[in-house]
């Protein structure tokens, strides 16, 4: 549980570097695999009412490793990368830490079958709550 706090932690404090250091919005993913922290520039395209297609975008993807995708026209400050590449590995390291520690008491062993295996019932809340970190409260 210390874990998801810290997590809840780190999240807010990197958007509001975000928000202060850059025209970036953050979008965090942890319903699929591999999670993703995705920054993209807000631009408005001229002729219609959503977000630009084209808009500048970093994506920092965990799976077995860290990989960054980034489109060819991003432009960013050495140092604003740094900060937001070490918070989002924090943020995934603590997202893994978080989702071990979750994941006992979402699932919870009931009966062991004649085989030896266990039959787990889960809590639904609990895991909705560990897959899906809102990036807005």
């Amino acid at each position: 549980m210390k874990n998801y706090y810290k997590l809840k932690d780190e999240i807010t404090e990197l958007q509001l570097y975000v928000r202060a250091n850059t025209s970036f919005e953050m979008v965090i993913c942890t319903t699929e695999y591999p999670m993703t922290i995705t920054f993209r520039e807000k631009q408005i395209d001229m002729f219609e009412e959503n977000e630009s297609k084209n808009a500048p975008t970093l994506c920092f993807v965990f799976d077995h490793e860290m990989r960054i995708v980034a489109s060819e026209n991003l432009k960013i400050d050495e140092t604003v990368f740094n900060k937001l590449k070490s918070k989002s590995k924090a943020i995934n390291s603590l997202y893994l830490h978080a989702f071990r520690e979750e994941v006992a008491k979402v699932f919870e062993p009931t009966w062991e079958t004649t085989f030896g295996s266990q039959v787990c019932l889960y809590n639904k809340s609990l895991f909705e709550r560990l897959m899906n970190f809102n990036t807005d409260e």
